[in-house]
């Protein structure tokens, strides 16, 4: 049995087609009339007007179905903005380590990677507006004091270069030491944790708390000949939304807070 909601938009449906036989017989009908002479040139006028009311306002309402329209496409366009061009159906794209990350809104920022190094130099000036405005950043790379640069050598097959990793971290470290001691407006956070594995992913979330918000997910592989893949995760998908939301809230669970304001350049201290 239909529903109210359906006899309702059934009957709204059956009124339009009302509408427009009726103006379209009111019309041939005054055409007919004014052709034949049988009626006065001023009944034939006021018919006229009398139809073209009619018309107009079969118009309107044709009108507010096309803003309702309007508005769905562009709720639909808002939610779909951020998605990255699509080939063939696939979902991936090359990473550009963080370079075409648009920051500008954000409120609340994460990241999570090896060393971050390049994702942080090409971000640098982005994050520091941010915690200016107010916003919370928190950043999670391996611990250059435990065995995750070994792991990160291992991986690349570079088993003797455990080295090449901790220099690495340390130049990010120092990047966000000078972030951290910045004085600027705006009560913003930086936040560091150190983990003692390598992530299985790099991520940066944006408003990942928010329907609106994004995640991009670097997918790393086994010493890589070039660039990794990237996927960009929004609510539309909202089971993978959630996964990659909460595999990093476990990450920053597990990683080793540290102070930035503390220790001699080039150091970090974990914090009290």
């Amino acid at each position: 049995m239909p529903t109210p909601v359906r006899r309702r938009r059934s009957l709204g449906g059956q009124l339009n087609h009302l509408d427009t036989a009726v103006t379209v017989a009111l019309a041939l009908t005054i055409g007919v009339l004014g052709v034949l002479d049988v009626v006065n040139a001023a009944t034939v006028a006021a018919a006229t007007l009398a139809t073209l009311a009619l018309l107009a306002t079969t118009l309107a309402g044709e009108r507010r179905q096309l803003g309702r329209v309007v508005r769905l496409l562009d709720r639909t366009a808002r939610m779909m903005r951020h998605l990255p061009a699509q080939a063939g159906g696939a979902l991936l794209r090359a990473s550009t380590s963080g370079a075409d990350v648009d920051l500008t809104d954000a409120d609340d920022i994460a990241m999570v990677g090896v060393t971050l190094g390049r994702t942080l130099r090409n971000r640098a000036d982005q994050i520091d507006r941010r915690l200016a405005a107010g916003a919370r950043v928190r950043i999670t790379l391996i611990d250059p004091a435990t065995s995750a640069p070994a792991e990160a050598a291992r991986r690349a097959t570079l088993p003797d270069d455990r080295d090449i990793f901790v220099n690495r971290v340390r130049p990010t470290l120092d990047l966000l030491r000078e972030l951290a001691l910045t004085d600027r407006p705006g009560g913003g956070r930086l936040e560091v944790r150190l983990l003692p594995f390598v992530p299985a992913s790099g991520m940066i979330l944006l408003d990942a708390g928010d329907d609106t918000g994004r995640i991009h997910v670097d997918l790393y592989s086994h010493r890589p000949a070039a660039r990794e893949p990237m996927l960009l995760v929004t609510a539309a998908s909202a089971q993978w939304y959630r996964h990659f939301r909460e595999e990093f809230e476990h990450l920053w669970a597990h990683g080793r807070p540290v102070d930035l304001t503390a220790g001699p350049p080039g150091r970090t201290a974990e914090a009290a």
